[in-house]
């Protein structure tokens, strides 16, 4: 070996360790950037067919496994007998306040409420309806540019305080609805019984607000008849029976007569007072 090759001896090791630990470093630069271009598509794909599939299908209760229907907008009306048949305890009287639980129902879900009083002459249907807002839809910004991910999370903060502003002004309103409904229906209830029965109007006033045009979609169309079925102030032959059959009927009073009903008996449910008829009405409409 030269002089000249070992004083540059040096400078040779050092270069080739140099150009190891460029080489080392370019390939990990080159394996990450290979691992990302396969392995990031398939980590985001993976939440959007988990959020597709749970979006699809009815509710499952993570309990027992059964499913449930959502929730369906309600029509109820509700006729009393306020004649002589309330005197002997077959017929329990229903209170205002037995109305509370399907006024906010209705004033969640939408629908209309209804009263009919049975005497011994026909009483006008005192009703209440409630068409709530719909519900917002505001999501996370979707841009991946931050100037337009801003301006959609201000858009969406703006639909959210006027759907808010909107939904306060409803209840409002809904609430003194239902107040207001309590009031008309309440010196009703405490009125001293009939000595007749006109049943046939309260059924016919029934027939109008069950066939009538109405803004919901696939309501829950109930009549609670907390009656005994007796008719004294007509024939009850001149009766003829036009309530939809998609209606339900329910029959509260405590010896299971239905009178001038008896040729619908096979859509007539039974309950043994009204407020278990209305129990039972909040139970089916809520899909339960």
């Amino acid at each position: 070996m030269n002089i000249l090759s070992a004083k540059h001896l040096p400078c040779r090791r050092l270069s080739t360790h140099v150009l190891t630990i460029f080489l080392i470093v370019e390939f990990h630069i080159f394996a990450f950037s290979l691992s990302a271009c396969y392995a990031s598509p398939r980590r985001a794909q993976a939440p959007a067919d988990t959020a597709g599939t749970q979006a699809e299908g009815p509710t499952v209760s993570a309990q027992s496994g059964a499913t449930r229907s959502p929730a369906r907008p309600i029509r109820l009306l509700l006729i009393q007998d306020l004649t002589g048949s309330i005197l002997d305890e077959r017929m329990p009287r229903v209170t205002p306040d037995d109305f509370r639980p399907v006024l906010q129902f209705a004033e969640e879900n939408g629908g209309d409420i209804g009263f009919v009083a049975v005497s011994d002459h026909p009483h006008p249907l005192i009703r209440v309806r409630f068409i709530p807002p719909e519900s917002s839809q505001s999501s996370k910004p979707t841009s991946r540019n931050l100037y337009l991910a801003i301006k959609e999370q201000s858009e969406n903060a703006r639909q959210d305080a006027e759907h808010q502003h909107e939904l306060q002004k409803y209840l409002q309103e809904s609430r003194a609805q239902a107040e207001a409904f309590i009031a008309q229906i309440s010196p009703l209830l405490k009125a001293a019984p009939a000595s007749s029965t006109d049943l046939i109007s309260a059924l016919n006033i029934s027939a109008i607000f069950f066939n009538e045009i109405h803004p919901f979609h696939d309501p829950y169309q109930i009549l609670v008849a907390a009656t005994d079925g007796i008719e004294t102030k007509h024939r009850p032959s001149s009766y003829h029976f036009s309530i939809p059959a998609s209606t339900q009927i329910l029959i509260a009073n405590t010896t299971a007569d239905i009178g001038i009903l008896n040729p619908q008996s096979n859509r007539i449910k039974l309950a043994a007072s009204p407020q278990s008829a209305l129990q039972a009405a909040l139970y089916l409409a809520k899909g339960l």
